[in-house]
């Protein structure tokens, strides 16, 4: 495993001369590393800083009370899911 999160640059990205290979670097890290630091992507700040409060206070809510914000049909993208679906073996 390496030792830091690979950067994705996707102002370089979708610029007229995307790096060659920046799709494979991608898919790598994602399945290496398992995550990607994206930079330039224009979200702005506040956005960013609003969607890190309410995930943490989705995170912080009782595990009974996210179980609640599952997805009907348990489909495995949508609504929340804990992983793994038991903390310690019944």
């Amino acid at each position: 495993m390496a030792d830091q999160i690979p950067v994705i640059d996707l102002g370089a990205a979708l610029g007229e001369h995307a790096p060659d290979g920046l799709l494979d670097a991608v898919r790598s890290a994602a399945e290496q590393v398992g995550a990607v630091q994206v930079i330039n992507h224009g979200v702005p700040e506040d956005v960013i800083a609003d969607y890190g409060r309410r995930a943490g206070r989705l995170l912080g809510l009782p595990r009974a009370e996210k179980a609640r914000l599952a997805s009907p049909g348990g489909h495995p993208y949508r609504g929340w899911r804990q992983w793994p679906g038991r903390l310690r073996p019944a």
